[in-house]
């Protein structure tokens, strides 16, 4: 996924005139749909023109005033659009989370702007041009359907993504379900399916989050495998996804680095952490060269 979505953005930096980009990924809560697309957008756009809003404050057809800004006269009407953020930042990325709650007017509305990206005005009656700019919805529809494209870490999920193509003709059967055809048409070519992570995946997860939170605070630390297995055991990623891993990485291993910091450690020195009377223990580690 990673690699198709790059070379389809490579693609379209590179026309002449720019056309809007617009991605569509779906697929269970908690597969790391909003992860990934922050991390597009603060690696294309920055992270002050990386913007979200969740789409359940687009339940009613006048949300478009949280898009386009009230009219003149009206409550907020002085307040600076969702939308008006392209006027500064032409390359903005701009991710609209579980787009299956907005209101069926407010896909209207991004059918318009993926159609004509020149054609919409603010509550101020300033044209708004979406032509450098990159739209990511994300969706939880389509999470039951089981043979599709994995994501992950492991052997078998990047053997699977180089040898067969994303179906994107099956996607878009599932979402025209739910959007109209229009709109499905202008996103066919660039709908992702996300998986449930495989075991693997969601152990390479926690290792990734342990670093990345010690790296934070001037740490070394390497968790044993019986760590990795202990905090995969207290999350519940079958039901909440990722952010179950989060939670417990927080609950378990934040208190242990805290502590090692208030230590002040050596520069130099390594940590591991290992399993001890079924708690979480961490020992100095002495690497040999």
């Amino acid at each position: 996924i990673i690699d198709a979505v790059s070379a389809y953005l490579l693609r379209n930096m590179a026309q002449t005139p720019s056309q809007i980009a617009a991605l569509f990924f779906m697929g269970d809560s908690g597969t790391g749909k909003t992860s990934l697309a922050y991390r597009i957008g603060h690696h294309r756009s920055g992270e002050r023109a990386t913007v979200r809003l969740d789409c359940s404050q687009l339940i009613d057809p006048w949300g478009s005033t949280s898009l386009l800004g009230s009219y003149p006269g009206l409550v907020w009407s002085d307040r600076s659009s969702f939308l008006s953020i392209v006027r500064t930042n032409p390359y903005a990325t701009l991710i609209f989370d579980e787009i299956e709650k907005a209101h069926m007017a407010i896909i209207r509305l991004f059918l318009q702007i993926l159609s004509e990206p020149y054609c919409i005005r603010d509550n101020r009656g300033v044209k708004l041009d979406f032509s450098k700019s990159l739209i990511i919805f994300t969706s939880n529809i389509g999470h039951s359907s089981a043979d599709h494209k994995k994501v992950g870490f492991s052997k078998e999920a990047i053997q699977e993504n180089q040898t067969s193509a994303n179906d994107d003709t099956n996607h878009a059967r599932t979402l025209v379900r739910y959007f109209p055809e229009e709109f499905i048409g202008r996103l066919k070519n660039h709908i992702y399916r996300f998986q449930p992570l495989d075991g693997g995946s969601q152990k390479k997860i926690i290792e990734i989050e342990i670093a990345r939170r010690a790296h934070r605070l001037g740490l070394i630390v390497e968790p044993t495998a019986g760590v990795t297995e202990f905090l995969l055991e207290k999350a519940d990623v079958d039901l909440f996804g990722v952010r179950s891993i989060h939670a417990v990485v927080s609950r378990w291993i934040d208190p242990i680095l805290e502590q090692l910091n208030e230590e002040h450690p050596a520069a130099s020195s390594v940590y591991r952490l290992v399993i001890k009377n079924n708690k979480i223990t961490s020992k100095k580690h002495i690497r040999f060269r």
